[in-house]
């Protein structure tokens, strides 16, 4: 018997420690993923987030909402509708 008991124990006693130490490190590893598991899901699909708008029927409600909430213009002034600027093709 080259090693002593004292010294068979002790290494028993690091690689039980480290293997069951792992083990519980990934049971708490998985544990936490799958309790967060919404959150997780929508960080990782930004674009699911998105909820589509119905054109045609919420338009109208919202313009009357906004239009009720915003100020009137100034005596003289009116409001105007912003345009996309028209594409280019020539160069010059």
């Amino acid at each position: 018997m080259k090693n002593g008991f004292r010294q068979s124990m002790a290494w028993l006693h690091t690689w039980t420690g480290l293997v069951l130490g792992w083990l519980l490190f990934a049971i708490f590893v998985t544990g936490t993923a799958s309790y967060f598991q919404e959150e997780i899901t929508a960080w990782m699909t930004p674009e699911v987030r998105s909820v589509p708008v119905d054109g045609p029927k919420a338009s109208p409600r919202r313009r009357a909402g906004l239009s009720a909430k915003s100020p009137a213009p100034a005596s003289g002034r009116s409001i105007r509708r912003a345009s996309a600027p028209q594409a280019c093709n020539s160069i010059g």
